[in-house]
């Protein structure tokens, strides 16, 4: 979670109609929960079912052929009683349009790996 805490950007990745769609988006971790804003559509659709969603944070340096990459795996939620993370999130989504729903994800499992450029 110290790595996932390092980005701001981040992918979700949901099942719709058992296909898997991934989006990515800019976040923030909120006492260990991820959290982002999004509009109408299938981000807010999957919070307000409760979908076990999945979330990819990574970084990679190409140069170097080295990188890490964390995916957490939790129940997504609609925020809609907890006006003060609203106000507290200071995000300001990369996308167009309106962002006013607040989505969280409590991870639930948390697996990750390191790549390192072998010495050859």
């Amino acid at each position: 979670m110290e790595l996932v805490a390092t980005e701001s950007v981040g992918r979700i990745a949901i099942s719709v109609s058992a296909l898997p769609a991934i989006f990515p988006v800019n976040f923030r971790l909120v006492n260990g929960d991820v959290v982002f804003l999004t509009g109408e559509g299938i981000k807010s659709q999957a919070a307000i079912e409760g979908a076990v969603v999945g979330f990819e944070v990574d970084q990679v340096d190409a140069e170097h052929r080295a990188g890490w990459s964390v995916m957490l795996i939790g129940q997504a939620r609609m925020v809609t009683d907890e006006p003060k993370i609203t106000a507290d999130l200071r995000l300001s989504p990369w996308a167009g349009g309106a962002r006013t729903n607040v989505v969280c994800i409590h991870p639930e499992f948390v697996s990750g790996r390191r790549i390192v450029a072998s010495k050859s």
